[in-house]
């Protein structure tokens, strides 16, 4: 199976996520999906159908935006929150732990989503 697993699914498939601070997986799935709720894009559906399968409770977004090639923001729960890649993130805004576990990922050939909430940044899903 190749890393994604595009190639034995066609899909891409969540494989690791990480949570930093006091937040955990629920809620960055729940972030996550809630942003990413009514979009086709391919990354999306990953999350989707993750959060699908885990029986996750998915809040409602407001506001949501896709920023094209970058990502998506909106708000969930009166809070701002952004998902994408490092393009959606100012340079040198990305903590250093953050930034670390995303090169791991892609060294591993894996595409990395980060999730912030506010003014942290404090997930990355790895596909």
């Amino acid at each position: 199976m190749e890393k994604t697993g595009t190639i034995t699914s066609g899909e891409f498939q969540i494989t690791d996520l990480s949570a930093y601070g006091e937040s955990g997986e629920e809620e960055l799935l729940s972030t996550a999906a809630a942003l990413e709720a009514g979009s086709n894009h391919p990354l999306a559906a990953a999350v989707q159908r993750f959060v699908d399968a885990r029986g996750t409770v998915v809040e409602r977004a407001q506001e949501v935006e896709a920023v094209g090639g970058k990502g998506v923001t909106g708000s969930v729960d009166g809070k701002a929150v952004r998902i994408g890649n490092r393009k959606l993130f100012a340079e040198g805004s990305i903590p250093e732990t953050i930034e670390q576990s995303v090169q791991a990922y892609q060294r591993e050939g894996k595409t990395c989503m980060m999730v912030q909430r506010e003014f942290a940044l404090l997930w990355v899903l790895a596909l």
